[in-house]
This record gives C-alpha cells, sequence and structure tokens, in this order.
C-alpha cells in the first residue's frame, strides 16, 4: 500500500486530468457501456437516480473539455493517433437508433413504460448532444493542436513522468536508461532461442521467416470468432478448476468472456478485464476476434491461441489467483 501511494504521489508531476482521459484504452467514455449495464432500476427510486445520472452527463463532458484546454494551453495533449481512436470510438457510441444504443440498457432492462420513455429521451436528447460536443471539441479543436509524437517526453517534466510511470507499473525504482538495457539483453536471449526452436521444428533459424510462418499453421489459428470465444471461455474455466486446489477461498464473483461491443470494434481498445462492484454480478472479459492486434472482426483475421490464452491468465488475474501471485515474488 505505502508503495502505491508513494508512486501515485510521483505520477502528479505528470498532470493526468489534463490530458490523460483523452485515451482508447482506458478513456472515461468507454466506461459508458458497461455503466449503463450495471445501472440498477429494480425500485423507483434507483429509476430516479439513472434519469438524474444520465442527464448530468453534460456536466461531465463540460468538465472533461475544460481540462483539455486548460492541458493544451500548458504544454500537455494526447498524441494525435489516439485522439483519432477517441473520436472513432464516439461515432460508435453516436451510431444507430437509440434503442439499439449500449447506453440503453436501463431501459431495456426496465418493465416501466414511462421510465423507459423517459430514459429512451435523455439518450436520444442530453446524452447524445454531450457526446457529439465533446467528439466535435476533438475533431476540430483538440486534434490540430494534438501532440505530434508519441512519447511523453515532449510533455513538460515529461522524463520524470516516464520515471514515474516506469516505477507505478514495476514497483522498482530503475531508470528508464536501465530498464532499456535489460529488455535488450533479455529480447537478445529469446531471440537467440526462437532461432534455435525454429531451426529444430521449422528448418529454418531466421527470425523474419518463422514470425511469418508460425500464424500461418492451421494449428495455430481460429477459423471464427465462435471459436475463439469458447477458446477463451475454457480457458477461464480451466484457471478456476485449478486454482480450487491451491486456495482455501475463491472470488465470489464469475468472471465471462465477452466479444466487443459493436461500438467498440476495431478502435483499437484491447482485450481488457472490466470488474463490477456488485458480488452478484459478473466480471466480464470482453475479446475480439484478432483483438489482440487491434484488427477488426468482420476482417476475418486469424489469431494464434496461444497469445489469447496468455491474455486470458493475464486479464483475469485480478480476479483469479495466478499472475498477481507471481508479480510479488
Amino acid at each position: 500500500m505505502l508503495e502505491r501511494l508513494e508512486a501515485r504521489s510521483q505520477l502528479e508531476i505528470c498532470r493526468l486530468p489534463l490530458w490523460a482521459s483523452i485515451n482508447h484504452m482506458e478513456g472515461w467514455h468507454l466506461e459508458l457501456p458497461g455503466t449503463a449495464a450495471g445501472q440498477r432500476v429494480e425500485t423507483e427510486l434507483e429509476r430516479r437516480v439513472a434519469i438524474e445520472r444520465w442527464a448530468s452527463l453534460g456536466s461531465r463532458v463540460d468538465q472533461e473539455i475544460a481540462n483539455a484546454r486548460n492541458g493544451l494551453r500548458q504544454g500537455y495533449s494526447s498524441p494525435r493517433p489516439v485522439v483519432r481512436k477517441v473520436i472513432k470510438q464516439l461515432d460508435g457510441l453516436l451510431r444507430g437508433p437509440v434503442d439499439r444504443s449500449p447506453l440503453y440498457s436501463p431501459a431495456e432492462r426496465s418493465d416501466d413504460a414511462a421510465f423507459r420513455r423517459t430514459f429512451g429521451g435523455i439518450v436520444e436528447g442530453p446524452v447524445r448532444l454531450a457526446l457529439s460536443r465533446y467528439r466535435d471539441f476533438l475533431q476540430t479543436e483538440y486534434l490540430p493542436r494534438a501532440r505530434e509524437t508519441l512519447g511523453i517526453s515532449s510533455h513538460p517534466d515529461g522524463k520524470a513522468c516516464y520515471a514515474a510511470f516506469l516505477r507505478r507499473h514495476t514497483t522498482m525504482a530503475r531508470s528508464p536508461e536501465e530498464v532499456y538495457r535489460l529488455g535488450q539483453q533479455t529480447v537478445g536471449r529469446a531471440l537467440t532461442e526462437v532461432a534455435e526452436l525454429g531451426k529444430a521444428h521449422l528448418g529454418t533459424s531466421d527470425i523474419t521467416e518463422i514470425v511469418k510462418r508460425l500464424p500461418q499453421d492451421p494449428q495455430n489459428r481460429f477459423r471464427s470468432e465462435e471459436e475463439l470465444i469458447a477458446f477463451s471461455r475454457n480457458v477461464v474455466a480451466s484457471a478456476v478448476g485449478k486454482s480450487r486446489s491451491l486456495f482455501v477461498k475463491l472470488p465470489e464473483q464469475a468472471v465471462h468472456v465477452e466479444p466487443f461491443p459493436e461500438v467498440q470494434r476495431g478502435s483499437g481498445r484491447s482485450a481488457h478485464y472490466q470488474p463490477q462492484l456488485r458480488s452478484d454480478q459478473t466480471c466480464l472479459l470482453p475479446h475480439q476476434f484478432g483483438g489482440m492486434a487491434n484488427r477488426n472482426t468482420r476482417q476475418r483475421r486469424l489469431q494464434q491461441c496461444t497469445r489469447v490464452s496468455q491474455d486470458i491468465t493475464f486479464k483475469s488475474a485480478g480476479l483469479y489467483p495466478g499472475r498477481a501471485t507471481q508479480s510479488r515474488s
């Protein structure tokens, strides 16, 4: 806990509220479909709270725009490729009729006809107006002034910010230069091993040829989105079964692999773990066919089975033991 607090304090130099929420991986707008799906509407009070909550989305957007403008004035911004992906994600949220929107979920789950009409009007009116305003701000005002470089070294105190992020994600006080040297050594050893394996199993030690040929093997590929989802769910079930004999008590919440929402497919977001606050709700692990390489399902690209297994294990570690325990050793 102390390490997390100290690392978080060190991150203050990054001025994250001024730019970091414009993010195609973890931006605030990506939370909206999950928030809508988890919105309780069983009682009259819950329905009233839902109406008030979603009708006020414009205030959140106004604050996000104000923060972003302040960031631009002080030299902070998200990279242009990231901004373009966020705009694409917002276009997805705004596309289609209101009753097909993922934000319509509270109304869809309610038997109260008056609430359904009121909430639908909020999604169609204030919510869409707020998201459209945010989208237009990013397109016309923010994007032309966003930074062209990907690295945060172009920000004020960018190098110190990078070091702070490094500590936050590794819990170690290594310098960026030290980590880079360690990475070069690790990759060098891995490439040597890959070349040896390629020579033994494929008859070639050329790394480029090995990388090219491995995805072409039908045994390393999925033939459909349905096969990918079924495989991923089996990985989770296997992890649960093998964990029972190793731990006294497992979490009560289940984890379930789901396809990506249509509005997020092909937008650059990768597979991720979506927790739920209530113990009676299922934690979600959205996945998409070809998602490891940020590809659209419709492109029918193929994905290596081993990489999916690793990704499922990594993302669900917050629910079932395994990687989290290893990372602390």
